[in-house]
């Protein structure tokens, strides 16, 4: 192959930024139509036509739907909250409640502030309700090592170890009232209209969540405590 060949199939090969645009704009796009259609009922074509870019990108970039789908999973669960802020908060040196504070703040924080958390939630809400292979393997490798770190902070405040019923059922309350907040805005503002759920009021619903939390894993610890 002459130098000239060479160097007309560098030119024509796309650059590192241009391949690291394509692949966003590809999970950009297929966050959009897999949360709209979920897995199953999403065609390579559509993410493809929604990203204006051909099929065949796809398996270039992801090999495939699947490895797409878990690119986007992936994607959706950074965009909410990472394993990095969570220990943040537990190497912060603060003392158990404002850890729990932090956390409940962060969690919050995230949902209101990142521009595609909408998408983000509803897609890790329909992968826990009807799962692909793709949630599996997350679990451990991702979101396991994220949930420890919330149990850490919570077991400090209950005064048990983060093995105890009590620490894992607080855990799972406190990533339930902050999602269920979220995930179901449209009727809540009907139900209650008083309860305003907008970037604006962030600490104010932060600081309820945290003093119901505060109260409620105290008190349940007290109770384990006298069994």
């Amino acid at each position: 192959m002459t130098q000239r060949k060479i160097d007309r199939i560098a030119e024509d090969s796309p650059s590192a930024a241009e391949n690291a645009k394509a692949r966003q704009r590809l999970i950009e796009a297929a966050l959009q139509v897999f949360t709209e259609k979920g897995y199953d009922r999403t065609l390579s074509r559509d993410i493809a036509a929604a990203a204006g870019v051909s099929p065949a990108a796809i398996n270039y970039y992801f090999g495939g739907k699947d490895g797409l789908y878990e690119a986007v999973y992936r994607e959706a669960h950074k965009g909410l909250v990472t394993l990095g802020q969570i220990e943040a908060i537990l190497n912060a040196g603060k003392s158990a409640s404002e850890s729990l504070r932090d956390l409940i703040q962060l969690l919050i924080r995230s949902l209101l502030s990142t521009t595609n958390c909408k998408c983000y939630l509803q897609l890790v809400t329909r992968e826990m309700t009807a799962p692909t292979p793709a949630l599996d393997s997350y679990i451990h490798e991702e979101f396991q090592p994220k949930v420890e770190g919330m149990r850490k902070i919570v077991a400090a405040v209950a005064d048990f170890p983060v093995e105890h019923p009590v620490v894992a059922a607080c855990t799972a309350s406190v990533l339930a009232q902050c999602a269920f907040l979220f995930q179901n805005h449209r009727t809540l503002t009907i139900l209650f209209p008083d309860l305003i759920l907008t970037p604006e009021h962030t600490e104010i619903i932060s600081e309820h969540i945290f003093v119901f939390t505060l109260a409620g894993t105290q008190a349940l610890a007290a109770m384990a405590k006298e069994v």
